[in-house]
C-alpha cells in the first residue's frame, strides 16, 4: 500500500510523469501521485527532509539558476514588491515583527522596510551565501533560528515557494502558525500545480491547487482570509500577438537599471494581479481567535 497523502491520509492516487524533458534530475524524482480526496500532488519517490535540507544548504540548485542570472534576480524583486503590497489590506496597523521564511536574496526585507519603517526584518535561508548577502544588503535585518523564540511574536510571516521543496506541509505550517502575535498572518506562496504545465517542475516535490491548499489550512486550524490563485506567462500565450516584445522590453530596463520600467514590463509580462488560470497561489491565513 502507498504512503498516506499528508494532508488528509488518503491512499488512493492519480499518476503522472513528472518531467517532459528526458533528463534526469539529482534528486532522481519520477512521478507525480495526486491525492484523489485533497488534490495534492506528491513527487516520487517520496523524500525525507533531512535529504531536501541537505540538497538546499549546498547551495548547488540555487547557484545554477540564480547567481549569475540578473533578470532572474530582477523578477524575484518585483514579485517581492508585489507580495508586500498585497498584505497590506490584510492589517489593521503596522506591523512590529516580521519573518521571512526562505527569504532568498532578501527582497521582502527591502520593501517591508520601505512600506512599515521601524519594523524588525528577520529571516530564514539554508542557503549561507544568499543569507550573507541579505545581511550585507538589507539594513537591520536579523537571521532568526527555529530554536529562537519572540515574546511579541511575528505580525507577519512569509512563506514564499517553501512549501513545495518539503516533505510534509502540515508539520512546517504548525511550526510557524506558534510564532504568530495573536492577529498575526501567514503569507503563502506556491506554484499552482506546475508539473501540469512546466516541462520540469524540478527541484518541488508537492503540488498544490486551491483545494488542497484549503485542506492544509482547515488541517492546521487556521482561518482563510484569501486564497486566490493568479499570474500568467502572457510572453508565451499563443494568443498574443507580440510573445517577444515583453521579455525585450524587460531585458533592456534590466541592462539600464530604471526600477519602474522593470516593474512594469514584468508585471505585463506575469500579469500579478490577474486571477485568471494563475500559475502561482497564494493565501492569507490567520490563527483562530
Amino acid at each position: 500500500m502507498s504512503k498516506p497523502c499528508p494532508i488528509c491520509g488518503c491512499h488512493e492516487y492519480d499518476h503522472y510523469e513528472y518531467s517532459r524533458e528526458n533528463l534526469r534530475n539529482s534528486l532522481n524524482l519520477t512521478s507525480v501521485n495526486l491525492c484523489k480526496s485533497c488534490n495534492l500532488g506528491l513527487a516520487m519517490p517520496r523524500l525525507k527532509q533531512d535529504t531536501l535540507d541537505q540538497f538546499y544548504k549546498s547551495g548547488s540548485y540555487w547557484d545554477s539558476q540564480t547567481s549569475n542570472n540578473k533578470f532572474s534576480i530582477v523578477h524575484q524583486k518585483v514579485q517581492s514588491f508585489y507580495r508586500v503590497n498585497y498584505i497590506k489590506s490584510f492589517l489593521s496597523e503596522k506591523p512590529n515583527n516580521i519573518l521571512d521564511v526562505g527569504a532568498g536574496n532578501g527582497f521582502i526585507g527591502e520593501f517591508t522596510q520601505a512600506s512599515f519603517p521601524g519594523s524588525k526584518y528577520f529571516f530564514l535561508e539554508p542557503d549561507p551565501n544568499l543569507s550573507n548577502k541579505i545581511l550585507n544588503r538589507v539594513t537591520d535585518s536579523k537571521q532568526f533560528s527555529l530554536v529562537e523564540s519572540l515574546d511579541e511574536g511575528f505580525d507577519v510571516i512569509f512563506i514564499n515557494h517553501v512549501l513545495e521543496h518539503v516533505e510534509n506541509p502540515v508539520t512546517l505550517i504548525n511550526q510557524y502558525k506558534k510564532l504568530l502575535s495573536p492577529r498575526g498572518i501567514l503569507y503563502i506562496e506556491t506554484p499552482n500545480q506546475d508539473f501540469k504545465f512546466k516541462n520540469s517542475p524540478f527541484p518541488h516535490t508537492l503540488f498544490f491547487s486551491k483545494k488542497s491548499m484549503k485542506n492544509l489550512i482547515k488541517k492546521v486550524e487556521m482561518n482563510v482570509l484569501d486564497l486566490t490563485s493568479f499570474g500568467r506567462m502572457t510572453f508565451v500565450d499563443p494568443t498574443n500577438t507580440t510573445p517577444k516584445l515583453l521579455p525585450r522590453l524587460f531585458a533592456m530596463s534590466v541592462r539600464v537599471n530604471i526600477w519602474f520600467a522593470q516593474r512594469a514590463f514584468n508585471n505585463l509580462m506575469f500579469r500579478y494581479n490577474d486571477p485568471t488560470n494563475g500559475i502561482w497561489l497564494r493565501a492569507i491565513v490567520r490563527s483562530y481567535n
